[in-house]
């Protein structure tokens, strides 16, 4: 019998940094639970299908239909599991065949999935004394039945456009 090894590619990235300098403030330091609430709260407040993603040179698209937030724990830190449901629409040369009859795809139909995974771990680093900074790695589940770094796409640009917390390069 032959040992047949499957690997899952998942890469991560990083926000950029924003740096917090109220350590001494009135408030206090931002923590990592309020890091993770103001996320929750941009995120729920997203309007079902407002999002498109455009791909240079190509007339399709793709749409975030919804994300659904999901509240985890790595030991003791809170990270957040996002569930992005998205579709490809303006599709204009394609076709489904299931078992019956070959269907041509209209400008106007959806291709897409429920289930594209990532994870974001909010991190806080002190470089200085009453200067600290803070960012969120984000962890993506390239899933092997998707084009490469599909869901990478996803995740950046919910980032950027959604939370202004663009990846760093």
């Amino acid at each position: 019998m032959k040992n047949n090894d499957l690997s899952i590619d998942i890469p991560v990235y990083m926000t950029k940094q924003v740096e917090d300098k109220r350590r001494d403030g009135v408030f206090g330091p931002i923590t990592l639970p309020q890091m993770i609430v103001m996320v929750k709260d941009k995120l729920q407040s997203y309007e079902k299908g407002t999002l498109r993603i455009e791909t240079i040179g190509r007339v399709k698209y793709t749409v975030i239909d919804e994300i659904k937030v999901i509240e985890k724990n790595i030991g003791d830190i809170p990270c957040l599991q996002l569930q992005i449901s998205a579709y490809e629409t303006n599709i204009m040369d394609g076709y489904f065949k299931g078992e019956g009859e070959k269907i041509e795809l209209q400008k106007e139909n959806r291709l897409g999935s429920e289930r594209n995974f990532i994870l974001l771990v909010p991190r806080i680093i002190g470089l200085e004394s009453k200067s600290y900074h803070c960012y969120f790695l984000m962890a993506v589940y390239e899933d092997p039945n998707k084009a490469d770094g599909e869901v990478a796409a996803i995740g950046k640009q919910i980032l950027k456009d959604l939370l202004q917390l663009p990846v760093k390069i």
